[in-house]
């Protein structure tokens, strides 16, 4: 059996394990990415036919259509300000509501932006305003009937599980119990819990779910199922353990939720204060209408946060 000399320059045990996890985040990261392409590929597509539309129109109308150039960069303003406004980034809840009004506030930006452009810039003006509105109407309807379609698609797969992402639940008391539960009555969400993560278990027989380990475990768990999101509920561990927990999940590729204190009374009007470098939550006042009741614990608790 060949030997090693002594003097040889020593390869790192772990080398191999530490590439092995980066190709296993890079694999997680284009799974996650397939839909997000999914939707730039779609917008583009129907960006494309919604200025082929418009000139075609356009010109049956009598109108001068609107110069190709000018037509680019109006789709490149769009998918921009799609992408400002979230639309591809993963997303708890799904609601193709939202999804219109994002849509028409991008393309009515993107409709804004060209026109000041166009003044602001040599050339043709003539016809602008009847231009810029027939193409800020075809491409509005375009884009919401296709983010529509994309939506329901979407959804349809995620109630199937064939779009699920397994998930750890950091905290195995009761409202991490909860969680767990929440996540199993709603296969919408796009969330499949896989186990627990805690140290000290409340109930365990109780739990819908198995324990799996402890936080220092996490790692090791997330390798070991695949895990894709993690969310990150009341637990025994110290604020300092979570703080690395929620940041090796970061560097690994794995989204993050955060269940909030006094999640009761966390709603939707809530003001984002910062006293120093300390983020401060506060809410709004709150005006109870006759006859109505208060309001319960919801599933509003799950606030998707990115790690910092």
């Amino acid at each position: 059996m060949a030997m090693r000399s002594v003097n040889a320059e020593a390869l790192p045990a772990l080398e191999p394990l530490e590439l092995e996890r980066r190709q296993e985040v890079a694999l997680r990261r284009r799974g996650l990415g397939s839909w997000a392409r999914g939707a730039v590929v779609l917008d583009v597509v129907l960006l494309a036919a919604a200025a082929a539309m418009s000139q075609l129109a356009a010109t049956r109308v009598g109108i001068v259509g609107v110069p190709s150039a000018w037509l680019v960069v109006y789709g490149g303003l769009a998918v921009f300000f799609l992408h400002v406004r979230g639309m591809y980034s993963w997303q708890l809840r799904l609601s193709m509501l939202e999804s219109a009004r994002k849509v028409i506030a991008a393309t009515a930006l993107a409709a804004m932006t060209l026109v000041s452009l166009r003044i602001l810039l040599p050339g043709n003006v003539d016809n602008l305003a009847p231009q810029t509105l027939r193409l800020l109407a075809f491409s509005a309807v375009y884009l919401t009937a296709g983010r529509i379609a994309l939506d329901w698609a979407q959804l349809k797969a995620r109630r199937l599980r064939e779009d699920a992402r397994p998930t750890l639940v950091v905290g195995a008391g009761r409202i991490g119990s909860l969680t767990a539960r929440r996540l199993l009555e709603l296969p919408e969400l796009g969330l499949e819990p896989v186990g627990f993560v805690d140290k000290e278990p409340m109930d365990e027989a109780a739990l819908p779910l198995p324990v799996l380990g402890a936080s220092w475990d996490l790692e090791r768990l997330i390798e070991q199922h695949r895990i894709e999101h993690v969310v990150v509920t009341f637990s025994t561990a110290p604020n300092d353990v979570l703080l690395r927990q929620i940041k090796r999940c970061e560097e690994l590729g794995v989204s993050v939720s955060l269940v909030p204190r006094l999640f009761e009374k966390v709603g939707g009007r809530l003001t984002i204060d910062y006293i120093g470098g300390l983020r401060c939550s506060r809410r709004g006042r709150h005006t109870r209408r006759a006859g109505s009741l208060p309001s319960s614990t919801s599933w509003t608790a799950l606030s998707r946060a990115r790690c910092s």
